[in-house]
């Protein structure tokens, strides 16, 4: 049995049930898939490759045309263009297979693809939208909570797929489910024994939204990154950039940069002109904030400021 799905834009052939994913028959609209989920053992030179060097735990191998990655105690992935194999070890349970599959394997199948996918969440408003980006614990999830609290509307959350159409980058949206930490579920009213608890390591929690989302995604206008200062009373400031440090910023944020592209050493020539076409197409934003002060108003507020929505 396969199940079919529209995830990252991409049409999904899946013989894995994948609940949090937005549905989509396809196949009826006589189209194809774009990527096929397989479950399945590992390739016979993967398995030869990891009995020979004889590791342990987590690993990745990158060999012409595939990525294999092994999550200790959850699967085995084997990430080509148009399939994704998995393997799960005994006894565990779908739910740590399915996030590292929509996480981690969609992110190198994108880049297999040359798929342009940056880390971060988007949300939108009539149409367009804007990606919160930034270092880990910057406080981007924070603000994109913050935002989607004021009447934006979901789109991605965490991996943000990026198409070109002519002269204008779309986000397309990933899937109806929005991760929080602890605190962000509890402040929004949340019962967290009534959500999903999806990575234990980073305590998050696990939304399935029934609406409020955008099936369709939205054009893409607007980068915030958001960086920590060391410099208390330097207060926070915003700064647009420009020319090559626009570039900088959309590359520097890259979902899974460093396994799919060997920290720069070998980025196709389609994807860095996607990349640059991308920032022909949208305004960028740095946000620098203290670290150790709550500055999400004022946040929320530069991004009024400077939205054109």
């Amino acid at each position: 049995m396969s199940y079919q799905y529209r995830i990252y834009g991409l049409n999904i052939e899946s013989q894995l049930q994948i609940s949090e994913a937005y549905e989509e028959d396809f196949a009826k609209a006589g189209k194809k898939a774009d990527v096929h989920i397989i479950l399945s053992d590992m390739p016979e030179n993967i398995i030869q490759s990891i009995a020979s060097s004889n590791r342990t735990g987590d690993m990745l191998i990158k060999g012409e045309g595939f990525i294999f990655f092994r999550i200790e105690d959850v699967a085995d992935y084997f990430v080509q263009a148009s399939e994704i194999r998995v393997s799960a070890f005994c006894e565990v349970t779908a739910q740590p297979v399915k996030t590292f599959l929509l996480g981690t394997a969609f992110g190198l199948c994108m880049a297999i693809n040359n798929i342009v996918a940056l880390h971060g969440g988007a949300v939108g408003k009539d149409g367009t939208g804007i990606i919160i980006t930034g270092e880990s614990g910057a406080g981007k999830s924070t603000i994109t909570n913050s935002l989607l609290s004021r009447g934006w509307e979901f789109v991605a959350d965490d991996v943000c797929a990026l198409t070109v159409n002519g002269q204008r980058a779309h986000i397309n949206m990933a899937y109806p489910q929005q991760k929080l930490c602890r605190d962000a579920a509890l402040n929004r009213g949340y019962k967290l024994e009534e959500l999903i608890y999806i990575n234990e390591s980073r305590d998050k929690f696990a939304v399935r939204l029934k609406d409020g989302y955008l099936s369709d995604g939205v054009t893409f206008l607007q980068l915030y990154e958001i960086r920590l200062s060391d410099d208390s009373n330097k207060g926070l400031t915003i700064t647009r950039l420009k020319g090559v440090e626009k570039l900088q910023a959309l590359m520097g944020n890259i979902y899974r940069r460093e396994e799919a592209f060997d920290k720069w050493g070998n980025i196709p020539p389609e994807f860095f002109k996607k990349c640059l076409v991308i920032t022909q197409c949208i305004d960028v934003y740095r946000i620098e904030r203290p670290v150790g002060k709550d500055t999400t108003e004022e946040i929320l507020r530069l991004i009024d400021q400077n939205s054109i929505f």
